[in-house]
């Protein structure tokens, strides 16, 4: 089973979207169940991030996104309150988009809504 994932404004800059979604057209048996800041179904563009990180637990979506300051702060004081998130996927710099996309589909397929509750896992992993 895939986990929903919302990708967030600031990773709307690389060319990360259209490579998700041409990934899906080549891989129909490995597809992102994904949506974007500002797309259809998801938070319009400049939503604020707790108020994304509300919208992501109330859609049990995993929020992925470069932003390794105030998602990351915010995520761990919600975590820290007592909230369970569905978790967050943060993008480290300095890989191409295909290996990142590559890297979202065995985190996506591999990985547990359990294993990902409350928790920030970093990719491309270790």
């Amino acid at each position: 089973m895939r986990l929903p994932l919302i990708l967030d404004e600031n990773s709307r800059g690389r060319d990360l979207w259209g490579a998700i979604q041409a990934h899906n057209r080549r891989e129909p048996d490995l597809t992102l169940d994904i949506v974007r800041v500002g797309g259809p179904g998801a938070p319009i563009l400049g939503t604020l991030d707790r108020q994304l990180l509300e919208w992501a637990i109330s859609e049990n979506r995993i929020i992925v996104t470069l932003d390794v300051n105030t998602l990351v702060r915010y995520h761990s004081e919600m975590v820290q309150a007592g909230l369970m998130t569905p978790g967050l996927f943060v993008i480290r710099r300095g890989f191409g988009v295909s290996q990142i996309v590559d890297e979202m589909v065995i985190y996506s397929y591999c990985l547990t809504a359990a294993e990902c509750s409350c928790n920030v896992w970093y990719l491309p992993g270790p």
